[in-house]
């Protein structure tokens, strides 16, 4: 692999990670299945308080939409950080 080849595989299975992670949630699924890059929109309960409690733990979460969050994941954000999110999504959505 290039070096442009090995980021843009970093930044989709960083991207996929943290979405299969979210999508363990109970309630929290894909607005639209099949294929995407790095940015995924995902149907959330309680979207807000997650947002608001991301960042009270100075972690940047996605965009609210109606309904949901867009997220982004690419090859500069450490896995600690989207474990770290997805533990927080956890307890904020009561599992």
């Amino acid at each position: 692999y290039s070096s442009a080849a090995s980021d843009v595989y970093k930044r989709q299975a960083k991207a996929h990670y943290l979405a299969a992670a979210l999508c363990q949630i109970p309630g929290v699924s894909l607005r639209y299945p099949g294929a995407f890059f790095h940015e995924f929109l995902l149907d959330m309960p309680q979207a807000d308080a997650l947002l608001a409690a991301l960042e009270e733990a100075d972690i940047l979460g996605g965009l609210p939409v109606d309904g949901g969050v867009l997220w982004c994941a690419t090859e500069t954000v450490e896995k600690a950080k989207l474990d770290q999110t997805v533990a927080i999504a956890k307890e904020v959505c009561g599992q």
